[in-house]
């Protein structure tokens, strides 16, 4: 019981961190990255490929969720 309720802390502690990285390039607060929100922070530095990678979903908008696993793994949000 105790180590369920330490790793939904946890849990509940990186998805916050994912949220306020998030609202760092969330421009409008609808608690997602549009594709020119992405391209508005990042320029031609990062192009739309990288948005379209990070959107796995393939929805049109990176969420939390996305934004999150882009974190851990190619690292197109660090230094946010």
């Amino acid at each position: 019981m105790k180590i369920a309720a330490i790793v939904t802390i946890a849990a509940l502690g990186t998805a916050t961190i994912a949220n306020a990285n998030i609202g760092r390039l969330d421009a409008n607060d609808d608690g997602v990255i549009s594709a020119s929100e992405f391209l508005h922070v990042y320029g031609p530095e990062r192009d739309i490929r990288n948005f379209r990678s990070a959107d796995s979903n393939n929805d049109g908008v990176i969420d939390a969720q996305e934004f999150k696993a882009e974190q851990s793994g190619s690292g197109l949000f660090d230094n946010l």
